[in-house]
């Protein structure tokens, strides 16, 4: 069974980060090892106030005793972190720790903005981590963050889409698979860009309007659980979209209260059938 270190926040109520991650990779057939970088009450989307502890130190003394351990991942994959700092400490624990597949989300901003709390150092910050990885999962603020540009300027369209991962994957040395951008009222579409098979790829979800947060971290679940298969990157994306859409579009026919996130629990003994074929 393939084993994945996934760094990533923990939030006690509410369906994103480690929350989602850990059963998703699981039912993916993959051993989901979790080291918090945070342990929230609840994730940011809808809940207020949110309590949080920061769990650097652990994690420093964690990632000693996995070298110390001879402790060794076949995934490493990291999400939401704090700062700048602990960016830094992830990003010199993946020069002693190496696995066959590092995935980074540069969790830091959507919708134009940055996230609370963070500014132009986490870009630095995350632009390094991101040099690290074989795959990396921006949003479209993200993505204009990383390559420098005005998050709120773009009017995306496919050409804008395929310039943006080809830049991605330039820039960084890594594949790219850039979610969450609408190019019409009643569509989602990820762009992806596989560098080894020089090939730019689209797919599109019919759009629901709702938001609920921990979407990204269930798409990358599943791609990562994917890729860990032996997936392309294309059919790995197309995998995770398409359980995504299934859960979303679930989760919103029940009417369910969008801050605690998709009901992803009862579908999860459809992943399989997805990531088999």
């Amino acid at each position: 069974m393939k084993r994945a270190l996934c760094i990533h926040d923990l939030p006690t109520v509410g369906r994103a980060s480690l929350a989602v991650i850990l059963p998703v990779l699981s039912a993916a057939g993959v051993q989901c090892c979790a080291l918090p970088t945070a342990v929230l009450s609840s994730h940011f989307g809808g809940f207020a106030p949110v309590q949080v502890q920061q769990m650097s130190d652990q994690m420093a003394r964690s990632f000693a005793a996995y070298e110390k351990q001879k402790i060794c991942f076949d995934a490493i994959s990291t999400g939401y972190l704090t700062g700048p700092e602990q960016a830094a400490l992830v990003c010199s624990a993946l020069e002693k720790h190496t696995a066959e597949l590092i995935v980074v989300d540069p969790v830091m901003a959507d919708h134009g903005k940055f996230y609370h709390g963070f500014d132009a150092g986490m870009v630095a910050a995350l632009s390094a981590l991101c040099q690290k990885a074989d795959v990396i999962t921006p949003n479209p603020t993200e993505t204009a963050l990383l390559l420098g540009q005005d998050p709120l300027t773009a009017c995306w369209d496919e050409q804008l889409l395929e310039s943006r991962c080809r830049q991605l994957a330039e820039t960084f040395g890594c594949d790219v698979v850039l979610t969450g951008c609408r190019l019409a009222e009643d569509h989602v579409v990820c762009g992806g860009f596989d560098r080894k098979a020089n090939n730019f790829f689209m797919l599109e979800c019919d759009y629901v309007n709702a938001q609920y947060p921990g979407t990204g971290d269930l798409f990358t679940a599943v791609l990562t659980g994917a890729l860990l298969r032996g997936k392309s990157l294309k059919a790995a994306a197309n995998a995770a979209l398409c359980f995504t859409q299934r859960v979303v579009h679930t989760t919103f026919a029940a009417g369910c209260e969008p801050r605690f996130g998709v009901e992803f629990e009862p579908l999860l003994g459809t992943l399989e059938d997805l990531l088999c074929h």
